[in-house]
């Protein structure tokens, strides 16, 4: 089948800004307008793609990006604190896996990669929490070497902390109301450690990403 340039371009052109801090904005500001504008513009695409039916983009490193974008970043974005967000992270950890098996991510530019990684720091696993911090280990030191240490230094606390949370926990707590699972002990002392609110929108004078779709 053939790749849908056109739908693929228009998902990488949104994701992906013109400057960095645009972008950063974007992925983690968490805004309504946002989540009501992926809606308009990309609830057909995503609806369709856990259908299967853009599953051919897998081969395609820009069409594997996008594809994962539609079915993490925007179902997390159209779903918000519902279950519909984690509807995908399975398949969307399978085809993670694929593409670092195949070695696609080594020929993307590395900001995309970050999208991989995201997909990886959802998990519940903690192997595929520590699979994302050996990926970003790599991936940083291109970014770095193309003047954006500042970018990978953020995203490795951000990947760091949800390792740390699966670790300790199993899972992460700030997914129990929206799932109906009881609070573990210690969960609810958890919940309120403002460190660790991977919920909480994105804010320029912080030193670190928080993780908005977790």
């Amino acid at each position: 089948m053939m790749i849908e340039r056109g739908l693929v371009g228009r998902i990488l052109n949104y994701m992906m800004r013109s400057t960095l801090e645009e972008c950063i904005m974007l992925w983690f500001g968490k805004t309504n307008q946002t989540d009501r504008e992926i809606k308009r513009m990309f609830l057909t695409d995503v609806l369709r793609a856990a259908l299967g039916q853009y599953d051919h983009w897998q081969s395609d490193t820009d069409g594997l990006v996008a594809l994962l974008i539609l079915n993490d970043q925007f179902r997390r974005n159209i779903f918000r604190n519902s279950p519909g967000m984690y509807t995908m992270d399975e398949e969307c950890v399978w085809l993670v896996k694929y593409s670092f098996a195949k070695g696609m991510d080594e020929q993307m530019d590395p900001l995309k990669v970050i999208f991989l990684c995201l997909v990886l720091t959802h998990s519940e696993e903690l192997e595929d929490q520590e699979l994302c911090l050996q990926i970003w280990a790599k991936t940083s030191q291109r970014l770095k070497a193309r003047g954006h240490a500042h970018v990978a230094d953020r995203m490795q606390q951000t990947f760091a902390k949800h390792f740390h949370v699966i670790k300790w926990f199993g899972r992460f707590p700030h997914r129990n109301g929206i799932l109906g699972r009881e609070h573990a002990l210690g969960e609810e002392e958890f919940l309120v450690d403002t460190n660790f609110r991977f919920d909480l929108p994105y804010s320029p004078d912080k030193g670190a990403v928080n993780s908005l779709h977790i």
